[in-house]
This record gives structure tokens, C-alpha cells and sequence, in this order.
């Protein structure tokens, strides 16, 4: 996992919000910093990511962790902004970056990815 990355914003202002998005309860309280501070988004970005290694990991929420990152994180995210990006005088959009290209055929008859071998992008 990539523990440090850059970013280069160029823009008017930028507030940088750390935040760990493997727990929901962190996602609710970044949203709460930028509800109780804006009154508007533009545009909201997200590009969250968990490789897949071997065996399911859980959060301390139980949930599993790569789950958490890629889907309920962004779900949770544009649940509590979606206000703010109604809000947008210019329309709010939503960028969602996944993995495109690497996509697998669903495998049915073990949708919990219960089986080690079909957890893994290996």
C-alpha cells in the first residue's frame, strides 16, 4: 500500500483534510468539517484505492477493508455532500476513479469472496 503521496493543486485555495478512509466513521467526520465550512462543491474527486492481497482484512468496524475503501467510503461521501453539490451554481460533478481495465467476471456462487483464492487480483 502507498503509505505517502504528492499532490499538486493549483486553484484559488486548498484545505487539506487527512483523513483515514478505511473507517466510516473518519469519512463522517471529514464530511462534518466541510458541511459545517461550505456552503457549496464544485467538484468532488475520489480516488481511494485497496489492492486486494490473499485474504479479506477487516476494519475495526468489521467491515472488510478493501470493500470499505473502493465502495462504502464513496457511497458514504456523496450521501453526506450530496447538498453541497446540489448547491453548485456551475451543477456539482462527481469523479469517481476506479480500476478500469482489470475488471474479472463475477463469481456467484461466492459473492463474499469467502474462498481466499478468488479474493486476490492475483
Amino acid at each position: 500500500m502507498v503509505q505517502y503521496s504528492t499532490f499538486y493543486i493549483l486553484g484559488r485555495s486548498l484545505v487539506f483534510l487527512e483523513t483515514e478512509v478505511s473507517l466510516i466513521i473518519f469519512i463522517d467526520a471529514a464530511c462534518k468539517n466541510i458541511v459545517d465550512v461550505e456552503s457549496k462543491i464544485d467538484f468532488l474527486c475520489m480516488s481511494q484505492g485497496c489492492f486486494p492481497i490473499n485474504v479479506p482484512q477487516h476494519t475495526e468496524e468489521g467491515l472488510d477493508l478493501c470493500l470499505v475503501i473502493q465502495y462504502y467510503s464513496r457511497i458514504r461521501l456523496v450521501s453526506i455532500l450530496l447538498p453541497l453539490l446540489r448547491a453548485s451554481p456551475r451543477g456539482g460533478r462527481i469523479l469517481s476513479v476506479l480500476d478500469g481495465g482489470r475488471e474479472k467476471p463475477i463469481i456467484t456462487t461466492d459473492l463474499g469472496l469467502d474462498n481466499p483464492a478468488n479474493y486476490s487480483w492475483s
